[in-house]
């Protein structure tokens, strides 16, 4: 199953890059796929998930309404290639007010 959901990275410590798009979470609900990167869930500090490559710290969770994802503020960033148009539009409808752009997926 493919979800929209927010993914930080919490490896440098608690305020790390936070970004939305489409990650598929496994079968089991146990871990998600990520631009072909495995995150298993666990428990952690300020953190839910760890990527299984390279041991590194992730926050990853439903975005909020309000756009507020990040735990101390900041940009999110929306990665277009993997949001249609239409589901854009119904994120700006839905009042992520804070700063919420999209950028071109590399």
């Amino acid at each position: 199953m493919k979800r929209i959901m927010y993914i930080e990275d919490k490896g440098d410590g608690l305020e790390g890059p936070g970004r939305i798009g489409w990650v598929e979470i496994t079968r089991t609900g146990r871990s998600y796929k990520y631009k072909g990167k495995l995150y298993k869930r666990c428990a952690g500090y300020k953190y839910n998930c760890i990527e299984e490559e390279t041991g590194r710290n992730f926050w990853i969770s439903g975005p909020k309404k309000n756009g507020q994802d990040r735990l101390y503020g900041g940009i999110v960033e929306i990665y277009s290639s993997h949001l249609n148009f239409s589901v854009f539009k119904r994120l700006e409808r839905e009042n992520f007010r804070s700063a919420v752009f999209a950028i071109p997926a590399s």
